[in-house]
């Protein structure tokens, strides 16, 4: 994960010291630390994140450079993307971003879009939702053992018991939204706000350069930073620092 971001910075800024010092950064971060050394779900999903915001930066690289095969990278993130749900069901928050991403090929103005023509071909978006599934295919293992073995997971008999599964609706019992100043202040004030509060500094300084070029990436981190950020502040468990 520590890797794939310095490769993300390196693409965004193409400075090597700017891209290793935020990976250091982040890498030897405390609560990045402490779950690097403990067999957890965390860490995967940094890693598939990761290289899912890497993946596509590569695309679209390719896409702006007039690469022909450019479209193979959509595939593959396609794929990793379904395979990143089946580790933590969090990863449908950043299909908003993902999809803006994807769908919108320059952002020149606040309210002056043009769309990718490229991936909205019918063969592109059924080839991306395909592979897509074939990510989500861990799923199946779920039921498989739950009703081939001794061992049970979730209670998993029923492919509506999937569904209950893999949708989080059992989760949502820790969903609340009566205090979500409070808990966006004490995670300012913690130490893991520190990052928090620089990454902040950050999107204003991507904001300041895409105003004179493109606005796509700001928006795109944007999405994908107020959401997370919205599930952070509204989830209530016992783990919420690491989470």
């Amino acid at each position: 994960a520590v890797m794939l971001l310095f490769f993300i910075c390196l693409k965004l800024t193409r400075s090597r010291i700017a891209s290793v010092t935020a990976a250091l950064t982040f890498g030897f971060s405390a609560t990045f630390w402490s779950q690097a050394v403990v067999a957890e779900v965390y860490t995967l999903h940094i890693f598939f994140f990761a290289l899912n915001i890497l993946i596509l930066l590569h695309w679209k690289e390719k896409q702006d450079a007039g690469d022909l095969k450019h479209i193979k990278w959509l595939y593959l993130f396609s794929f990793t993307y379904g395979l990143s749900l089946t580790n933590h069901i969090t990863s449908v928050l950043f299909f908003p971003g993902f999809a803006y991403f994807i769908l919108v090929e320059k952002h020149e103005k606040w309210f002056k879009i043009r769309l990718n023509k490229d991936v909205l071909k019918l063969k592109v978006v059924f080839i991306c939702l395909g592979l897509f599934l074939i990510g989500l295919l861990p799923y199946a293992y779920l039921l498989i053992i739950n009703n081939t073995t001794s061992w049970k997971y979730a209670n998993i008999s029923s492919f509506f018991d999937l569904f209950w599964h893999v949708s989080g609706k059992e989760y949502r019992q820790f969903m609340r939204f009566d205090k979500l100043f409070t808990n966006l202040s004490n995670l300012l004030i913690s130490s893991e706000g520190i990052i928090l509060r620089m990454g902040v500094a950050g999107m204003i300084f991507l904001l300041i350069k895409s105003l004179k070029k493109d606005l796509k990436f700001f928006i795109f981190f944007i999405l994908l930073i107020i959401i997370v950020i919205f599930n952070v502040i509204s989830y209530n468990i016992g783990d919420i620092v690491n989470y």
